[in-house]
């Protein structure tokens, strides 16, 4: 299984990796810090994704992202720290807040 982590904070995507592949076997992660480069993992397969929204100051970068992995079928969460920041539509859309303890991380990998 390929995960796609998106996250502008280098140290939290290290954190978010290690907890990932430490929760399930048989698993990798395509680490993104930009829009582009999100596109850029998904182009080259990903099975899942988990979504920051703000990279960087650039809120528009992580729903050209969801468009893509949407246009994809592929599942994924939002690991951001504000709920009201997800637009309406994505509100089923499961949601690990910031800052998140490693079981949040855990349980949605093991629900893949």
């Amino acid at each position: 299984m390929r995960i796609l982590i998106l996250e502008d904070e280098p140290i939290i995507a290290i954190d978010l990796e290690d907890i990932v592949t430490t929760s399930a076997q048989n698993v990798e992660c395509c680490l993104a810090s930009t829009a582009a480069a999100g596109l850029l993992c998904i182009g080259e397969g990903v099975d899942f994704a988990m979504i920051d929204i703000n990279l960087a100051g650039d809120r528009e970068g992580c729903w050209t992202v969801v468009a893509a992995l949407r246009a994809k079928a592929v599942p994924f969460c939002f690991v951001t720290s504000s709920r009201r920041d997800i637009p309406q539509r994505f509100r089923n859309v499961p949601f690990v807040a910031k800052p998140f303890a490693p079981r949040d991380i855990a349980r949605v990998v093991a629900a893949i």
